[in-house]
């Protein structure tokens, strides 16, 4: 029997987004269904605009006001993010995620809870970048203090423009978890040009684009089913060609994490993906079997972590994290870079509910 977090509402909602995943009519609610529990669990794991209007009258009013906010609130960052790309003009960007993968995977800018804006560019690009947006109004939060040679273990950039968080990356494996992997540069990986411009704005091709959610999915130890809705909703929108997928994947060094979403999306929604390089190993089929267990619970963060960065390193970083306090790891993840504090509002808002100061 699935254990489920959130009981029959979770059950209930988990079956909400294999529906959204497999584009099918929304089920009917669930008996007992309880319409805070349900919101909350919605919110949480991004499923917000999928909650069907055959929910009970509480849940379903609620549902349709959060989804309004949420909408208005993506097309907001859609207009920063197309602001923030011009502003770097002839610089080529490529966004990560937001809200272009909303669009291209639901038609629906505001499918998708809006969050910070990513925009990947080539490491040599950086410090133009920089003066381009700093001269946009962009105000920089954490820069690296040497623009020609960023560091290996900052994950990017940080900016508010707009009011917006804006992270310029040079690499999508550029963080103290995944370092000894492969690095992921904007040159390493497949482009393609954005619908709507400008002319400097990309988007990652649908085999890229598919592997970079399965690793982000595992990294972040499937803590939002959305993340399994995203793929399923990407592959069926923009399919890769035949064979792509494992190929990509096989280059990219992503075969484990897309092993893992493949067997997710079969056993969680009901989706049959395209194949993935090499067979399953035990600790891959593990994590997914524990997954399917309660996909509203997630997997553990220690397992996904030996997953996605298996070996000594992973041991070691594991032990490094569990070794540090608390507050001192929040500080060091948010403030402390090389030579910089960061102050975005993110950082202090959660320096302030560990009482940083």
């Amino acid at each position: 029997m699935r254990l489920v977090t959130g009981g029959a509402t979770g059950a209930w909602l988990v079956r909400v987004a294999a529906a959204a995943a497999r584009r099918e009519g929304p089920p009917p609610p669930a008996p007992g269904l309880d319409p805070d529990t349900g919101l909350r669990l919605a919110i949480r794991h991004g499923l917000v605009a999928f909650l069907p209007a055959a929910s009970p009258p509480m849940l379903a009013t609620r549902a349709a006001a959060t989804a309004a906010l949420q909408r208005a609130e993506a097309r907001g960052r859609l207009s920063v993010l197309r602001a923030a790309a011009s502003a770097i003009e002839p610089v080529t960007a490529c966004s990560v995620k937001g809200p272009l993968l909303a669009e291209r995977a639901y038609g629906d800018v505001g499918a998708r809870p809006p969050g910070d804006l990513d925009l990947l560019v080539l490491p040599e690009d950086l410090a133009a970048a920089h003066e381009r947006l700093a001269r946009a109004g962009a105000v920089p939060r954490n820069p690296p203090r040497d623009l020609r040679r960023p560091p290996a273990g900052l994950p990017s950039a940080l900016y508010e423009l707009s009011g917006i968080p804006v992270h310029l990356h040079w690499d999508l494996r550029n963080s103290p978890a995944t370092r000894g992997l492969a690095r992921l540069p904007l040159s390493a990986l497949e482009t393609e040009p954005t619908p709507g411009g400008p002319a400097n704005l990309r988007v990652l091709a649908p085999a890229d684009a598919a592997l970079h959610l399965a690793e982000h999915a595992l990294r972040s130890a499937y803590d939002r089913l959305l993340l399994l809705v995203d793929l399923a909703r990407l592959l069926a929108a923009a399919p890769p060609e035949p064979g792509r997928l494992a190929a990509r994947a096989a280059t990219l060094g992503l075969g484990s994490p897309w092993r893992i979403a493949r067997a997710a999306l079969a056993s969680v929604l009901g989706v049959e993906a395209p194949a993935a390089p090499g067979g399953t190993r035990p600790a891959e089929a593990r994590l997914a079997a524990a997954l399917a267990r309660d996909p509203l619970g997630g997997v553990s963060r220690a397992r996904a972590t030996l997953v996605a960065v298996p070996g000594l390193r992973a041991r070691l970083a594991l032990a490094a994290d569990a070794l540090c306090p608390p507050a001192e790891r929040l500080r060091r993840m948010y403030f402390e870079t090389p030579g910089r504090a960061t102050i975005s509002l993110r950082a202090r808002r959660l320096a302030a509910l560990a009482g940083l100061r």
